[in-house]
């Protein structure tokens, strides 16, 4: 997020963030900080009819990229879908986001290792996965 104070069309409102009005934007980086590809978010697009929108944020700067050596990607919960982690494992993309708890229901969980009491850690393994959940004041899935 980008602030700004002025008025402009692609300029987004978010409820509850000190700076209301910014420019949303979704960028592709190296480890190393480096820029590969940069969008200004400008409202929702059609190109990919059924698609979530977090899911189309991720995949279409991936497309644009040309060599994916031992990629491995990094996003928070808005873009994390089961869907999009088994696209992304499917072409061998190693993927790690935070995923809200009411999409846990949406992934097949083939095995459970452990569950134990509040303060402690679960984990979930499927065949292309692993969710792993832990609790310190509020739940965080990973």
């Amino acid at each position: 997020m980008v602030p700004y104070y002025g008025h402009h069309t692609c300029s987004m409102f978010i409820k509850g963030k000190p700076i209301k009005f910014s420019f949303k934007i979704w960028m592709l980086c190296s480890s190393s900080g480096y820029p590969y590809a940069m969008e200004i978010y400008s409202g929702r697009k059609n190109e990919s009819p059924g698609m979530p929108q977090g899911e189309d944020g991720v995949t279409q700067p991936l497309s644009k990229i040309t060599d994916l050596s031992r990629p491995e990607i990094y996003f928070d919960n808005f873009f994390t879908y089961y869907n999009l982690l088994k696209k992304l494992a499917d072409s061998r993309i190693r993927a790690t986001g935070t995923v809200q708890s009411s999409y846990i229901r949406l992934c097949p969980l083939l095995w459970i290792i452990t569950q134990l009491p509040k303060r402690a850690e679960e984990q979930w393994i499927t065949v292309v996965m692993a969710l792993y959940s832990f609790t310190d004041g509020i739940t965080v899935q990973l």
